[in-house]
């Protein structure tokens, strides 16, 4: 039993560590050019180690001055505020 805990601990852990942080995630959802030289860049540097990827991702996001990320994530925003169509 306590093997079975441990091991769903372990992937829990390993699961979450996987993801882009709030910075990462507002440069992508921004669909901004420095979001995609980063994932490019990680993506040579790293080859298909997906955790390697996303982690030198987010390194370098949360490198970027604060003011970037806020008016990016403004951006975003409002860019999500806007209808799909217009009739």
């Amino acid at each position: 039993m306590k093997n079975t805990l441990t091991i769903l601990l372990l992937l829990g852990a390993f699961t979450v560590s996987a993801q882009l942080n709030s910075n990462a995630q507002t440069l992508k959802d921004a669909n901004s050019i420095e979001y995609r030289l980063l994932k490019k860049y990680a993506e040579q540097k790293w080859g298909e180690d997906y955790e390697m990827i996303v982690y030198t991702i987010n390194e370098h996001t949360d490198a970027m001055p604060m003011d970037t990320n806020q008016e990016l994530k403004q951006e975003v925003d409002e860019v999500k505020d806007l209808p799909l169509f217009v009739d």
